[in-house]
């Protein structure tokens, strides 16, 4: 007989303890599902995400698995917001999404900022010793902010949520009082649903995204997030149109995304600079050489994000 409670051994089914990198898994719904449905198996399949980096974040052995359990979360409120007008949540659970996936963010941008980026910035210079005090600066941060992620996923706070979130969704649906509009929409065909929510959000970034290549950088962040956004939205329903419709659109707006992200991480690098100057004296110079490599690449890539914007501007999202 063993010693676990039935809470404990409910919560190691719901948490699969992997110490290995997990991808988000391809998502196949029915055209039959109802949105209530749909939203069940997509918050499903992003807490699956989830749970199954847990153990690589605590353990601290792969930093990949950070970035990847900053997906899930990513996608899970994702999902909240695509199904807010039909799917209503308890109001703390944004808030405490955005505190876990908060701290894991701090970590993966200062480990990314003193891995790639800096080796980037740095190139052949890299023993340089104004680069080398900057690496070893944004590496104490990176190993600190770290141990608060950890920390974080490890901590009672994040079990409740995670529980108290599992609950919720498999109770939607059962025993809850709605009205007879309500009701309707929560029973509506996820096709219909579907097809809306993505002309809609196709809409919305054409406007956001208008004249992208010339706008400020937080105008950009706006179109950045809009474009997020829609992406995971014809991924998460990409089951239900044309194969062929959905890889032509996915494939222009992946391509413009990546762009987006490559430019917002320059972006995030300055600040991460700028600060890490401010506090540490000796770093300065470095991190002056390394915000202007940036900002040069940022410069040089306008004309390629122009020519991105203008290919997706073409392109019409799938439609049921």
């Amino acid at each position: 007989m063993d010693h676990y409670s039935k809470a404990d051994r409910g919560y190691n089914l719901i948490v699969q303890e992997h110490a290995t990198l997990v991808r988000a898994e391809p998502l196949h719904l029915r055209k039959r599902d109802s949105v209530t449905t749909a939203f069940q198996n997509i918050a499903r399949n992003c807490l699956a995400q989830i749970h199954g980096n847990e153990q690589g974040v605590v353990s601290g052995h792969d930093q990949a698995s950070v970035h990847q359990m900053r997906v899930g979360l990513r996608r899970l409120r994702s999902v909240r917001d695509l199904f807010a007008p039909v799917v209503a949540a308890p109001g703390d659970f944004d808030r405490e999404l955005r505190w876990i996936a908060g701290t894991l963010g701090e970590a993966r941008d200062w480990e990314v900022l003193a891995g790639s980026t800096l080796a980037q910035a740095f190139g052949s210079i890299a023993d340089n010793a104004d680069a080398q005090a900057v690496r070893q600066a944004a590496s104490h941060i990176a190993i600190q902010s770290r141990k608060a992620a950890v920390i974080a996923v490890d901590s009672v706070r994040y079990t409740k949520l995670m529980i108290r979130l599992t609950l919720w969704i498999e109770a939607l649906g059962h025993g809850e009082q709605h009205s007879a509009k309500e009701q309707k929409a929560l029973e509506r065909s996820v096709v219909e649903f579907a097809s809306d929510t993505l002309a809609r959000r196709h809409k919305k970034l054409l406007k956001r995204g208008h004249g992208l290549a010339d706008l400020s950088d937080k105008k950009q962040h706006r179109a950045r997030i809009t474009a997020k956004k829609l992406r995971y939205a014809t991924e998460f329903f990409s089951s239900l149109f044309p194969k062929k419709a959905v890889k032509r659109y996915i494939g222009a707006l992946s391509a413009l995304q990546d762009d987006l992200g490559w430019r917002n991480d320059v972006v995030v690098a300055d600040g991460l600079l700028k600060s890490l100057a401010a506090s540490s004296p000796e770093t300065a110079s470095g991190a002056g050489f390394a915000r202007g490599y940036f900002a040069s690449r940022a410069a040089q890539d306008h004309g390629s994000l122009k020519s991105l914007w203008e290919k997706f501007s073409g392109t019409t999202p799938p439609q049921g």
